[in-house]
């Protein structure tokens, strides 16, 4: 069975991405079939971590309607596939993301949504449309 798991933070800067993509090459290390997506819509940059800049189809055009999940999906030569956002107002509804993944699992065994910082809309989209939910802290900033 598919596990999906939002990683969320509080905060920005805490290295979350970084957090979500070494945990998605990890396991797609130990013969996991992992996707990452970025749900961080107005900070999106999963794609440019990957070093896969910037891509014509993404997960903005899926929960618009504008394509098919598998149309916006890539597959990074360290094995994990990575769907990537757009920096643009995210206007969708929640429920949209999860329809979205629903119909797309398949048979991956890892699903990690990298979100947004803080406590909005694109935070609560991820948290919706996951099973689990990963709460990253760097407590070295709090000293």
């Amino acid at each position: 069975m598919t596990r999906v798991i939002s990683v969320v933070s509080g905060k920005g800067g805490v290295g979350k991405t970084t957090m979500t993509s070494n945990l998605g090459v990890a396991l797609s290390k130990h013969g996991e079939d992992v996707v990452i997506i970025d749900g961080n819509f107005s900070g999106a940059n999963i794609a440019q971590h990957f070093g896969m800049g910037f891509q014509d189809v993404s997960l903005n055009d899926v929960l618009e309607g504008d394509a098919y999940i598998t149309q916006a999906v890539a597959k990074h030569p360290e094995g994990v596939s990575v769907l990537p956002a757009s920096i643009l107002e995210f206007e969708s509804e929640t429920e949209n993301l999860k329809h979205s993944l629903i119909d797309f699992l398949g048979d991956k065994d890892y699903v990690l949504i990298d979100a947004a910082a803080g406590v909005g809309d694109e935070v609560e989209a991820a948290v919706e449309a996951s099973d689990e939910v990963l709460w990253y802290l760097n407590l070295s900033s709090h000293r």
